[in-house]
């Protein structure tokens, strides 16, 4: 199968290729009851029809063990991920929306003219920097 397949199963401790392998002996087995169910008369037409496209339809999802790992994988990296920004980004907007919410608009008004001239010779100097350059 694919070298990837083999380093997965480092990890994870399950030979793909030999799950893939297990899978393709079992639905050729399965395969071959069916059909002699059916020769013997022991299942009828529809029977045998739902059950050969069942089948079919298994042997089509199951051909890349290591390809539905791969992408199983990385989905539940990608889901961890979301969990954790999800986490963080909630108690970071709970603790500063909190803090905002509490405070009146008046008070954030009053506390931004004052911190506006505690800090006016820093702002003086860079709003004539800034005007000097245009």
């Amino acid at each position: 199968m694919s070298f990837l397949a083999t380093v997965e199963g480092w990890f994870t401790g399950v030979d793909l290729n030999a799950e893939q392998a297990k899978a393709n002996t079992l639905d050729a087995e399965l395969a071959r009851v069916n059909e002699a169910a059916y020769q013997r008369g022991h299942i009828d037409d529809a029977t045998y029809q739902q059950t050969r496209q069942h089948i079919d339809q298994q042997v089509a999802d199951s051909q890349d063990y290591a390809g539905q790992v791969g992408t199983a994988f990385g989905e539940g990296i990608q889901e961890g991920a979301d969990n954790i920004r999800r986490g963080i980004g909630g108690t970071i907007n709970s603790i500063v929306g909190t803090a905002l919410r509490i405070v009146p608009w008046q008070v954030w008004v009053i506390a931004l003219v004052g911190a506006l001239i505690y800090f006016w010779p820093l702002v003086r100097a860079f709003v004539s920097k800034a005007t000097k350059r245009l």
